[in-house]
């Protein structure tokens, strides 16, 4: 599956493999200047809560660009609830249409590139949030990995409050550091994979004004 994973406009990919060497894969795209995009979230209301079925449509610099919302459309993997439409060199939206399962439509106008939008049936958009390209202030290394792997902080990371560990289902996991418990990870820290399902995982840093996650895939 081609998930947006790191939430970085780009899609990356995992692969689920089977046999005697099965196990996840997670493959980062990290293609610089990929262009523009467009991430858009449908819930449903009076249509199936997950709007399956319905069609997007994108006016953008003179071309028409459109996505379908399907679910379990893969073997042992599904995409997620998130619709990926790339623009190219366009930067903004003349319009965008959603075509509802039922056949109802909405259409907005006017809406920058690089964004994620979250639109409900018959109450527009309800959220949207634009791509801040900020430094990552982790890293973490093997990944994916199968015992352990090392979390390091290339540059100090001012007004840290917490590190946890999240599975993909939003459930805290493991608090990995917490302030005023530990001194400052300044050589990093060892994660350990027991007791850990294979999976994809977040690693979560908050301070007091932000907070960042980070991608890590246990084999």
């Amino acid at each position: 599956m081609t998930p947006d994973v790191n939430r970085d406009g780009q899609l990356d990919l995992i692969v689920a493999n089977f046999g005697l060497n099965g196990g996840i894969q997670y493959f980062e795209n990290t293609t610089p200047d990929a262009g523009n995009w467009i991430q858009i979230r449908l819930i449903g209301t009076h249509s199936n809560r997950d709007a399956a079925g319905a069609r997007i449509w994108v006016g953008a610099a003179g071309t028409l660009f459109t996505e379908e919302v399907t679910l379990g459309s893969g073997y042992a993997a599904q995409q997620g609830a998130w619709q990926h439409i790339g623009l190219g060199d366009a930067t903004t939206i003349s319009d965008l249409t959603v075509v509802w399962p039922n056949g109802t439509e909405e259409t907005f106008f006017g809406l920058e590139a690089n964004q994620f939008l979250t639109i409900e049936e018959g109450n527009g958009l309800v959220s949207t949030r634009r791509l801040e390209r900020t430094y990552l202030p982790i890293k973490v290394y093997p990944n994916p990995a199968r015992s352990t792997a090392q979390l390091v902080f290339p540059l100090p990371v001012p007004d840290l409050l917490a590190v946890s560990l999240v599975n993909s289902a939003g459930q805290t996991m493991r608090t990995i550091w917490r302030a005023n418990e530990a001194p400052y990870p300044d050589t990093g820290i060892l994660l350990h994979t027991e007791e850990l399902p294979a999976g994809v995982y977040w690693i979560v840093v908050q301070t007091k004004t932000a907070m960042w996650r980070e991608c890590w895939v246990v084999l």
